[in-house]
């Protein structure tokens, strides 16, 4: 006993032991709790917001799961912010700003706040185009890298701002009351208008001034329109962050109106009246109820008029000269005595289809079809004067595309007409002796690689017939060439641009050949 109480007054009170023993417990604890601390955090780190699903199932697959869930979130978040300012450096605030991922389409748009900033917290990596837009300055589109992740600082320009006023061409008073509009030129060159586009804005200054913003900067025409006087334009260069100036001086225009009656005096309602200008601008017009029609002021100067009714002749004035000595002239419009022409096709198969176009030399086309068992056509309420009759077969085959290009080229027949005649007219079908080709090739060839082509060799063809007459051999051989005139033709077979074989056939009208061409 008197050694044990020895041994342990030799160690000091029993106390210390116990706290010796209490503090390797606590460091031991602190360690198991920093590694489990430092695991957690590498495995999955802080994301803003719900954690994506994808990484629930990543986290229940196994030992490997940890590992993909961080690269998952390593590879599609990462974030983005910075400031939209002006020129001067001013925040602009209340911006619109899209972020578009490249790749897949995406996009998050959020505003400015106060000092011009913008954050998104989460957007997957990759390339980026930022959009900035707002009404006062140009819209930004702007290409964003991932090493540019971070703040970036995008700046805007504002829209080119045009000021200018309107004046009277003859005494340079400027025009209280008036239409305008700003119209970009992607050519660079002034377009003819007459009528106010949609984008056109009505002003009222006594002063005549007006001002417009553009959406950006480069060419642009200024159109001013008035009730007295012609459509204006100006040619003006904007550019951005700038103001312009400009003044557009009106010129006196013609109002024109008129009346159109038919050929017995009765008006003609629902008639399309246009106007074609000397620069190339175009006015319409329908007549009303009791034939009357009326345009807006145009430039003077010569016009061409041409008078549309639904059913009835046409009527052409070229040229009708504008004049402002007589600003508001009315024109009284009587429509021609119609004609007519009945006519037959030759050669005619009951059965088939085909159209009469008549190309009257100063107006529009007329289409009739023709009679499919007689071959016989009827055309009324022509207008007289000389038209052009071509025939076009309309069965959907091959041919009719080759016979397009024929009536083309060729006009089969030409008749002048006077008011109130009836002329009565054969018309020949040229498409009736088109012939066709039917072959085959053979060789140690890849037929996939090659095609047959017609060429004419007594007589050029048009060249609208390029890339018509061909034929490609089907696994067998086999190929056709449908649309070939009468006369002598070279058969090629060709690789490219590389003749292959070739040979010369005779060609009857509408007499289908047979033929054989062997490669070696």
């Amino acid at each position: 006993m008197a050694t044990v109480q020895r041994t342990v007054g030799t160690r000091g009170p029993s106390w210390l032991g116990f706290a010796f023993a209490a503090l390797l417990a606590l460091l031991a604890l602190l360690a198991l709790l920093a590694v489990t601390w430092w695991r957690c955090s590498s495995d999955a780190p802080v994301v803003p917001g719900p954690v994506p699903r994808s990484m629930d199932h990543a986290a229940a697959k196994g030992p490997g799961a940890a590992e993909a869930r961080r690269t998952q979130v390593n590879t599609t978040m990462a974030p983005l912010r910075g400031t939209v300012v002006d020129r001067d450096g001013a925040p602009v605030v209340e911006a619109e700003v899209s972020a578009v991922v490249l790749a897949s389409g995406a996009n998050i748009s959020l505003r400015t706040e106060a000092a011009g900033a913008f954050s998104f917290a989460v957007l997957p990596e990759g390339e980026l185009r930022l959009v900035v837009v707002h009404p006062d300055f140009v819209v930004l589109n702007a290409a964003v890298a991932d090493t540019a992740r971070g703040d970036v600082r995008l700046v805007l320009q504002r829209r080119p701002v045009l000021r200018g006023r309107a004046l009277d061409a003859a005494t340079g008073a400027p025009l209280p009351l008036f239409v305008v509009a700003l119209l970009p030129l992607p050519e660079g060159t002034l377009f003819p208008v007459v009528d106010p586009p949609p984008t056109a804005i009505a002003v009222r200054d006594a002063d005549g001034r007006f001002e417009l913003l553009a959406e950006q900067g480069g060419p642009h025409a200024v159109a001013v329109f008035t009730k007295t006087g012609a459509p204006t334009q100006v040619l003006v260069q904007l550019a951005n962050d700038r103001v312009s100036t400009c003044e557009v001086r009106v010129v006196r225009g013609v109002r024109v109106r008129g009346r159109v009656r038919d050929a017995a005096g009765l008006p003609v309602a629902d008639a399309s009246v246009t106007l074609r200008c000397m620069d190339g601008a175009v006015a319409g017009a329908a007549t009303l109820a009791d034939g009357s029609f009326a345009f807006a002021p145009l430039p003077p100067g010569s016009v061409a008029l041409l008078v549309q009714p639904v059913a009835q002749p046409f009527l052409a004035i070229e040229p009708l000269l504008l004049d402002v000595a007589d600003p508001e002239p009315f024109l009284e419009l009587q429509l021609p005595k119609g004609a007519e022409i009945r006519g037959t096709v030759v050669p005619w198969r009951p059965g088939q289809l085909a159209e009469v176009e008549l190309h009257h030399e100063q107006g529009p086309v007329r289409r009739v079809a023709v009679d499919p068992e007689s071959g016989s056509f009827a055309a009324n309420d022509l207008t007289p004067g000389r038209h052009r009759i071509h025939v076009e077969r309309t069965e959907p085959v091959w041919r009719s595309r080759v016979a397009r290009v024929l009536h083309l080229e060729t006009a089969t027949k030409e008749v002048d007409l006077s008011a109130a005649e009836t002329a009565r007219v054969v018309v020949d079908d040229q498409t009736a002796a088109l012939a066709r080709v039917r072959g085959r090739v053979d060789g140690r060839i890849d037929l996939a690689t090659v095609v047959v082509r017609a060429f004419r060799e007594d007589e050029p063809m048009p060249a609208n017939y390029e890339g018509l007459l061909r034929g490609t051999p089907q696994a067998d051989g086999a190929f056709e060439i449908d649309g070939l005139v009468a006369g002598r033709w070279r058969l090629q077979v060709m690789r490219g641009d590389d003749v292959l074989h070739w040979q010369v056939l005779a060609v009857e009208p509408a007499a289908d050949v047979e033929v054989l061409l062997r490669v070696r």
